[in-house]
């Protein structure tokens, strides 16, 4: 609860009470304070301070920050003698949803903090994995340029596989536009609004399939047909959230230029977002894809001339 002065924090505080005891609820003393907001409080791992010129932030609090620290350096240490595909994906879920829980407040600061601490983690784990090899051998063998869509060659990553480790700083902070205090679900007049305000929500789709939807201008490159048509989602949200897994589920990552099992990797280049249907359609008539049999594909597609044909010029 927020009060202009002490006087009516205590005051709220004891009317809270009052309404509770009739119900059998108390107050956790233990958890309940009374602080003044220029020294700050923290509030489910956020951190809201406010400043002399009048500005209020609110920041990852610094037990949130040693919290996931520690979680990566545990990670990383259990999977020393693994090889890197498998210490990444242990390690990217953590990254991604830490970061996408903070990503609406002030945390790009924070962000590049923890890169930092997960450079040097992932470091001393390729160091340890190589005791008798030099830095730049380390360096090159698990660092490079593997988002070609990121001008980055410090990547960690996994040559063989193709897939590397997700950056905190790669995730855009995206400020919560708040709902104006008249605007109802409910008022009819404002049904374009709020039909608006769900579009530019969560399409169910992760930031890879949605980067692929973008590109693709919201079409399957298979059939030219939209991937999630909004005008055939419910109004209700219990109902939308239905049809949005429903929706997700008859998506797929198509990799059409070189197959996955034929050595193709999963950059945007070598990969499509299509409906499931004309997947497996494809698939039955083109058995060994885009860029032919599997004995010249790889080669093909790792050449420097090479570049993905663009949409409209796909079959």
């Amino acid at each position: 609860m927020l009060a202009h002065t002490k006087e009516d924090a205590e005051r709220i505080r004891d009317d809270i009470r009052k309404w509770l005891k009739p119900r059998g609820l108390i107050i956790n003393e233990e958890k309940t304070s009374i602080r003044r907001l220029e020294d700050g409080f923290d509030f489910l791992g956020f951190t809201v301070r406010s400043f002399p010129n009048g500005s209020c932030y609110i920041k990852p609090s610094r037990d949130a920050v040693k919290r996931i620290k520690r979680r990566i350096t545990e990670i990383v240490r259990a999977h020393r003698g693994s090889n890197a595909l498998r210490l990444i994906k242990a390690l990217n879920p953590v990254l991604r949803g830490w970061a996408n829980y903070y990503r609406t407040i002030v945390a790009q600061k924070t962000f590049a903090e923890i890169d930092d601490h997960v450079w040097k983690r992932v470091w001393w784990w390729a160091k340890r994995q190589h005791p008798k090899k030099t830095r730049k051998w380390v360096a090159r063998h698990y660092f490079g340029k593997f988002d070609p869509t990121r001008n980055d060659r410090w990547i960690f990553g996994d040559k063989p596989s193709g897939g590397f480790l997700t950056k905190m700083a790669w995730i855009k902070i995206q400020r919560h536009v708040k709902v104006y205090y008249r605007n109802s679900p409910d008022d009819p007049a404002l049904t374009d609004y709020w039909t608006d305000r769900r579009k530019k929500g969560d399409s169910g789709l992760s930031k890879w399939q949605n980067r692929l939807a973008w590109k693709q201008q919201g079409l399957c490159t298979l059939c030219n047909q939209p991937l999630l048509d909004p005008a055939d989602a419910p109004d209700l949200k219990a109902e939308r959230t239905r049809w949005l897994n429903a929706a997700r589920k008859g998506l797929h990552v198509h990799h059409y230029m070189v197959f996955r099992k034929h050595g193709g990797n999963d950059s945007d280049a070598n990969c499509r977002l299509v409906h499931n249907t004309c997947h497996k359609e494809y698939h039955a008539t083109h058995p060994h894809g885009e860029a032919g049999p599997p004995e010249y594909a790889a080669k093909r597609f790792l050449r420097k001339d090479f570049r993905a044909t663009p949409r409209g010029d796909e079959a």
